[in-house]
């Protein structure tokens, strides 16, 4: 069993390992946030201009066969 002083040395030497390649490529990692961000949120307002687009011009339009709620309350809010 090891002690807690080499337990505690092993995660920071993890930590610092983790750090450096953040430091190293936060601003990729940055950018790839940035375009994932803008990707999903027009992803969702696309899908909201098609579904009131149809509610309007389709009276047979069955929106809830489309409604997930663990979409909505995972992505409702963007």
């Amino acid at each position: 069993m090891s002690s807690p002083a080499t337990s505690t040395t092993s995660v920071s030497s993890i930590r610092d390992v983790g750090d450096r390649i953040l430091s190293e490529h936060r601003e990729r990692l940055l950018e790839v946030v940035d375009i994932v961000h803008a990707t999903t949120v027009h992803a969702f307002s696309f899908s909201k201009y098609i579904f009131l687009n149809e509610l309007q011009t389709d009276q047979d339009f069955d929106i809830a066969i489309f409604l997930n709620s663990r979409f909505f309350l995972k992505y409702g809010s963007l």
